[in-house]
């Protein structure tokens, strides 16, 4: 559950008082309850009018009283972290009404966005579902395929693959510090469904393809080190041993096996 605490609130007009609509500003921390305690995830600071005739204590009460019901239900997820048991699941078709999937969607990106990322899997949010977001547009200007490249893609299928690859250096939100060569299809031509139900049948290439075949093998319980070879996995074993036990520096919300 998401919910604001109030810390201030600022009144904008003078601290005189009438039966009248007063404009407010009110701060808050906005936390998230698990299990009893609360983790904070974020600050949100909401401009609101509130009726009131009396003292400036009553009114910061019924604004109070009024902030509390304020809709939170965009949140980001902890990311989660190589050697989650998620990760490694085959994950289950999306069916029509599953529920809040457009929510789902949106704070899917909202997370991919506040960790600075161009895609996320379901998986990497602790649901083993056939689910991903990519918006790529930030890599534009190196790969001109990507501007403009958004896209919420439900049970995507890769129907088809370039047998031209490349080699290019991947990273990965649920790898932090990780950064390996893989090779991939330059073209493939994917099927999925949108966040509208609305169905697409599309040929991808270039940097673009790279990254919805990433994105797409999560959903079959792989991680993008599994490509490389064994020598380079064997060095880059202190790194990945440092995610499971939780000491990797990662710079956005994540959970670990041994935190």
């Amino acid at each position: 559950q998401v919910c604001g605490v109030v810390k201030d609130v600022s009144f904008i007009t003078p601290a005189t008082y009438a039966d009248i609509w007063l404009p407010l500003t009110v701060d808050a921390e906005v936390v998230e309850e698990q299990e009893g305690s609360y983790e904070l995830i974020g600050n949100l600071s909401v401009y609101m009018l509130a009726p009131s005739v009396g003292s400036k204590d009553k009114v910061a009460g019924e604004v109070r009283d009024a902030f509390r019901k304020y809709n939170f239900s965009q949140k980001k997820y902890k990311v989660d972290l190589y050697g989650q048991p998620v990760l490694r699941k085959e994950a289950e078709e999306v069916s029509k009404d599953y529920p809040e999937l457009k929510q789902l969607v949106a704070n899917m990106f909202d997370t991919m966005y506040n960790a600075d990322g161009v895609g996320l899997a379901a998986p990497q949010v602790g649901l083993s579902i056939r689910l991903l977001v990519i918006d790529a547009d930030v890599m534009g200007d190196d790969f001109p395929e990507c501007k403009g490249f958004k896209r919420a893609m439900i049970n995507p299928d890769i129907v088809e693959r370039s047998e031209e690859e490349i080699a290019m250096e991947e990273g990965c939100l649920s790898l932090p510090g990780v950064h390996e060569k893989v090779s991939r299809a330059s073209k493939i031509r994917v099927k999925y469904m949108d966040e509208n139900w609305v169905e697409h049948d599309e040929v991808v290439d270039g940097f673009a393809a790279r990254v919805v075949q990433h994105e797409c093998e999560h959903l079959e319980g792989h991680v993008f080190i599994d490509n490389v070879s064994a020598i380079r996995r064997q060095l880059n074993k202190g790194k990945l041993n440092s995610i499971i036990k939780g000491t990797a520096r990662c710079s956005y919300r994540a959970k670990a096996v041994g935190k």
